[in-house]
Parts: structure tokens; C-alpha cells; sequence
């Protein structure tokens, strides 16, 4: 039988083209396990919206998915290297939006993750800003209940999503040039329930050329880790 993932116009990132994140968490999700334990997803071409892409299973392990004859992505097994700096407090996070980069300048405002023109609850409405005295950017979040599983926690693709925007925030800083995701290697835990209080933060790696490199994590308030990831950035 034919396997089929669709993106649906909800989840979109730049216009007209899928949420590299959450693109990734549901690919990830194809993986034995769920990709819960630890995924790299390598996005290979723009992902198109409301369309019945193929989902294969070559036998070297990984997870492709197609368009037609074109390959938009692979998954694979993976696990995170990565230091994890300690995270902003609440309140950091909350001073750290108010000064959010993309504020009323998005090059994508209707981005799922952090654009600041959907509608409220439409998106995870991630904006973070930079904290105060370190490279660290920042910002709150409370996940929303349309983002809830039958048992009332997050999904796991909308924790992918939620690590993805922040690292690009963190290395572009007040620079709006566009970039696209190109990989990412993350690692999340099931059971973060709805309206649970969060923050999430982000630092950047390196920058080699185009090539731009960050980290991203998100804690509760008591400081629990709930996900991480390393992403691999493109300037266009």
C-alpha cells in the first residue's frame, strides 16, 4: 500500500511552501520510534502545500518523500551533539519578545512558527528577541489546545516546528535577510500537555558562507528540557 504525508496551507512557512519544523516533525515521525529519540531530516526541495506527497522506505534505513519524481526531503535516525546553554528565565523570555526582530518587518508574516500576522491560536506565535547580555534569543510560549493529541499533549511535530524558527532569529539577529531551513537534527519528549508555560530560546553555532548554523531548546518553567535542536541555515 501507498504511504502519503500532506501538508496542510495551516502549516506554511514562506508563502505558498511548507514549515521547514513541522515539515520535518512529521517526516521524523516516519521513523521507527517516532523519531522521538533523536532525527536529522535533510529538506532537499521547497515543500508544497495541500498535495499528496509519497512517502518511501529505502532499505539503507532512511524515510524519503516525493513529489512526482522529485525529492523533498529525508529522515534518518540521529542523535543530537549538542551544548545546551542554560536557559533564560520567564521573565527574560517575556522582556526578550517585547523586542522581537520581526515585528511588523516579517519577510514571512504568515509563517507558522513566528510570523506576526496569523490569527491568534493559527500559529505557535513564537517571537523571540534578544536577551539582554548574551547571544541568546528568547521568547514565551503557551501551546496552544489546537496543537493537542488525542491525549491532550503536544504533538511532537509542533515541538520540531517550535526549534526551528528561533536559531534562524538568533544568527540573523536585526539582519532581514530571507533564509530557508536545510537540515535539522532534533531530539523531543512526548507528554508537554496544552497551555503548559514555556520558553523557548535559541544561540548561534558557526557561519560558513551561506551556510548558517544554531541551536534551540525549549524548557517549562520549572526548567524541564522538552527539546533541542541543531539546524543548518541557508541565506537566499
Amino acid at each position: 500500500m501507498e504511504e502519503h504525508i500532506r501538508i496542510d496551507k495551516r502549516f506554511c512557512g514562506p508563502p505558498g511552501n511548507g514549515h521547514g519544523g513541522y515539515v520535518s516533525g512529521v517526516v521524523a515521525a516516519k521513523i521507527g520510534g517516532g523519531g522521538i529519540g533523536g532525527a536529522e531530516v535533510t529538506l532537499r526541495s521547497p515543500v508544497p502545500l495541500d498535495r499528496a506527497l509519497s512517502v518511501e522506505r529505502p532499505e539503507d534505513g532512511r524515510v524519503t518523500v516525493h513529489d512526482g519524481a522529485t525529492l523533498i526531503a529525508e529522515a534518518t535516525d540521529a542523535e543530537l551533539d549538542l551544548d545546551i546553554p542554560e536557559a533564560p528565565t520567564l521573565a527574560q523570555a517575556e522582556d526578550a519578545a517585547r523586542s522581537y526582530f520581526g515585528l511588523g518587518q516579517h519577510p514571512y508574516p504568515d509563517c507558522f512558527a513566528c510570523g506576526d500576522g496569523r490569527a491568534p491560536g493559527s500559529g505557535l506565535a513564537i517571537m523571540s528577541g534578544p536577551v539582554d547580555g548574551s547571544d541568546v534569543v528568547a521568547a514565551p510560549w503557551l501551546p496552544h489546545q489546537s496543537l493537542a493529541a488525542t491525549d491532550g499533549t503536544v504533538g511532537p511535530e509542533y515541538l520540531w516546528a517550535a526549534l526551528d524558527c528561533p536559531s534562524a532569529w538568533a544568527l540573523l539577529r536585526g539582519d532581514h535577510v530571507p533564509v530557508l531551513l536545510g537540515r535539522i537534527t532534533a531530539r523531543v519528549k512526548e507528554g508537554l500537555k496544552t497551555g503548559a508555560s514555556c520558553i523557548v530560546y535559541a544561540w548561534p553555532i558557526a557561519t560558513d558562507g551561506r551556510k548558517l548554523y544554531g541551536g534551540s531548546a525549549i524548557v517549562s518553567e520549572s526548567g524541564e528540557l522538552w527539546g533541542a535542536s541543531r539546524a543548518t541555515w541557508f541565506k537566499v
